[in-house]
């Protein structure tokens, strides 16, 4: 009845205005059904009791840490929420959305991604708008504002 807070960090590069996106694995490397195969920008976990200290922030840390590999680990910023009961992943959970931003490399830390890869704006829309490719509902909503921030 109730919803998990979710952290949902995207890593920018503002200087080169590219966005790290990935596609997750399926089968036995990826065990959340719901989310297999699917592209997402959006680093993400749910809260552990690891976490107390200040929960949000320690907990988007730390799924940076679990999920990709950088030299330095950026504190997101906090720039929006996520609340969209449009399928079962989004009626169970409630988004925190923040960005990441970094000029150096990232490369996926695990078999939980398939590929990984900064994207620009112009090849993002590409491949949201191609309709044989599944995008995660939470990259997809949170994208315009994304967006709007490396435009401006």
């Amino acid at each position: 009845d109730l919803q998990q807070i979710i952290p949902y960090v995207w890593i920018v590069n503002p200087r080169t205005k590219k966005v790290l996106a990935y596609k997750r694995s399926s089968g036995k490397n990826y065990s959340e059904k719901r989310l297999m195969d699917k592209w997402s920008c959006g680093i993400g976990g749910h809260i552990e009791r690891e976490d107390s200290e200040n929960p949000v922030e320690n907990a988007m840390i730390r799924e940076l840490k679990e999920e990709v590999k950088m030299e330095n680990y950026p504190t997101p910023k906090i720039v929006g929420y996520l609340n969209d009961d449009a399928d079962s992943v989004g009626k169970v959970h409630f988004g925190v959305v923040a960005l990441a931003e970094t000029k150096e490399n990232v490369d996926k830390g695990d078999d939980e991604m398939s590929k990984c890869y900064f994207m620009s704006i112009s090849e993002l829309d590409d491949l949201f708008s191609d309709k044989d490719v599944e995008i995660e509902s939470w990259t997809r909503l949170s994208w315009p504002f994304v967006k709007s921030y490396l435009e401006n």
